[in-house]
């Protein structure tokens, strides 16, 4: 008689859902997959993934380790196999918003100064490094305080999406324009008092 290995055979390979960068592999789900022994019947059991805290550190598809463990480990042993996981990219979160300084009306929202404002991964607490900038910068809003669209772009573009915000921009009225005035009247003589009709 034939002597049926302990070591199963994979026939068909489970599928693993996409996951955002930052994510560990736990946040994949496993689904599918059949083995069987080394006469053809099936081995029950389950897949997963052998490192499952691993975060991926690169967008993209990677290969990872999956261990399909037996349901009966008695007469059958483990085995690990490769699965490429989809890892897309993450849209950061923002933690604190920026400021902006004030304009004078008739001015564009570009004179006006964007400072501050945090920016983290979506998965930890580490910062995530971009520039807010106003995303119509050549609007010309009008007095008053106003929310205006404000675009943050990441630095690493391979790893992290842009994303909008608003925030509030105080446009002031501009100072009233001073009229000279011209005088084409007589001589005064010192002590007269002048009445300025305006």
């Amino acid at each position: 008689a034939s002597v049926v290995s302990r070591v199963p055979l994979i026939v068909v390979a489970p599928t693993a859902s996409a996951i955002l960068y930052g994510q560990a592999l736990s946040s994949s789900v496993l689904s599918g997959g059949s083995a069987t022994n080394s006469a053809g019947a099936a081995v029950a059991g389950a897949f997963a993934f052998t490192t499952p805290t691993n975060r991926p550190s690169d967008v993209g598809v990677t290969n990872v380790s999956v261990t399909f463990t037996p349901t009966d480990l008695v007469n059958y042993s483990s085995i690990t196999l490769t699965v490429g996981v989809t890892v897309n990219l993450q849209t950061p979160v923002l933690k604190t918003a920026p400021t902006a300084s004030n304009i004078t009306n008739g001015n564009a929202l570009s004179l006006s100064i964007l400072t501050g404002g945090v920016v983290t991964n979506a998965f930890s607490t580490n910062v995530v490094a971009g520039t807010f900038a106003f995303t119509t910068p050549a609007t010309t809003p009008g007095v008053g305080t106003a929310s205006q669209s404000v675009t943050f772009t990441p630095t690493d573009l391979t790893r992290y999406n842009p994303f909008t915000l608003n925030v509030n921009v105080t446009v002031v009225a501009a100072p009233s324009a001073v009229t000279a005035l011209a005088f084409t009247a007589s001589p005064v003589v010192s002590g007269t008092t002048l009445t300025i009709s305006v």
